[in-house]
């Protein structure tokens, strides 16, 4: 025996799952008593180095480390896409709307 669902009952389905898991976790996160954490002031490796820095030196390094992501993601991106698109099935394609 095979059960049939149309489209519109599975994300309907899919939604509430969703909405359910989500709203349970945000219940319970919100009854977990706060710890205060003892090492708060003390940040570990690279982030106790740049928490050392000026101000604007905070700044200048953060916009380098997004800059110097960027030129790792951007060029990458591209070929990534094209790469999806030459092997995924139609069907998929259509839904996440690439072609």
């Amino acid at each position: 025996m095979s059960i049939r669902l149309s489209k519109r009952d599975a994300a309907g389905s899919i939604v509430l799952f969703a909405r359910t898991r989500c709203s349970g976790y945000v219940w319970r996160a919100s009854r977990v008593p706060e710890v205060e954490d003892q090492d708060e002031e003390n940040e570990p490796g690279s982030v106790a180095a740049i928490e050392q820095l000026p101000a604007r030196r905070q700044w200048a390094l953060m916009g380098a480390l997004m800059a110097m992501a960027a030129t790792v993601i951007f060029p990458s991106a591209e070929p990534f896409a094209e790469a999806i698109v030459h092997c995924g099935d139609r069907r998929l394609l259509r839904f996440l709307g690439v072609a």
